[in-house]
């Protein structure tokens, strides 16, 4: 094989090897939002816990702050006879365009086909009822949500005690709202690590561009 041949095709594989460095990739971020209550006294003590993805930020105090923030009724984290209504933001931090989020409620003394989870929307969406449960301990209840209902950052929930689904207005017909947390993804791009050393992405390119002016010269 002639030298001029074998330059063309160091120096060829070479430049297309420092091109590739320059690919990028999709990365799934994930965040989430999560509003509970933390008491252990049987009042009330809220507390907000945001992950953007890297970093968690915690609002322990005041109550006031995360009730005004996600609109939260008096009747969260409390056990209670009445609706339990609020909000889960995303225009806290910078997404791009939503891929996925999850929903996940945690409740105690639900009763089941009266403690309906409704998204607030328009139109609303009824996601179900919660698992039916005692007073004292917590279940986990979760719903995929269709990211159609996430276009102004906004997920309003309603936790709705339809006493009359159960016939009465038994006074043990209570529910407590321990928790809410709403995970939300999206992807972004990011550069492609095959070759992590930028200065070596450089020197591949010179390589294959000195091979291909030397086969230039060869033919000449």
């Amino acid at each position: 094989m002639k030298r001029s041949t074998i330059a063309l095709a160091i120096g060829t594989a070479l430049v297309l090897s420092a091109i590739g460095t320059l690919e990028t990739r999709a990365a799934t971020i994930t965040a989430s939002e999560l509003i509970q209550d933390v008491s252990t006294s049987g009042g009330r003590d809220l507390q907000r816990v945001r992950f953007d993805g890297t970093a968690t930020t915690t609002l322990s105090a005041p109550d006031s702050t995360i009730v005004s923030d996600n609109s939260v009724s008096t009747s969260f984290g409390l056990s209670t006879k009445d609706d339990v209504t609020y909000v889960h933001r995303l225009d806290w931090l910078t997404h791009g365009t939503l891929t996925g989020a999850l929903l996940e409620i945690t409740a105690k003394g639900a009763q089941g086909n009266n403690d309906t989870v409704i998204v607030l929307d328009a139109p609303s969406l009824t996601l179900g009822t919660l698992a039916i449960g005692n007073s004292t301990t917590a279940l986990l209840n979760s719903w995929n949500i269709n990211v159609d209902y996430l276009t102004d950052d906004l997920l309003q929930i309603k936790i709705d005690k339809n006493l009359l689904a159960r016939g009465d207005d038994a006074e043990d017909d209570k529910v407590e709202i321990v928790s809410s947390k709403l995970t939300f993804t999206w992807n972004t791009v990011s550069a492609s690590s095959r070759v992590p050393d930028g200065g070596a992405s450089v020197a591949l390119l010179g390589i294959g561009v000195i091979g291909l002016l030397a086969f230039k010269r060869k033919v000449a």
